[in-house]
């Protein structure tokens, strides 16, 4: 069985597969630009996927 975390971080590895075949089939050039955001989107989508306690609060 797959731990959720993992499957997660496999469903979303189409940002880096579309950067990679972009450089391969098409040779797009890769700035920094498209690297940060990549890691950014990556990181957000294991941040919101991390087992924790959630809790909304009445106000």
């Amino acid at each position: 069985m797959v731990p959720l975390l993992v499957a997660t971080i496999i469903q979303s590895s189409t940002v880096l597969l579309s950067i990679v075949w972009g450089v391969l089939i098409y040779g797009d050039p890769v700035s920094g630009y498209i690297i940060t955001g990549a890691i950014v989107f990556l990181t957000g989508i294991v941040l919101v996927n991390l087992p924790g306690k959630r809790t909304i609060k009445d106000h």
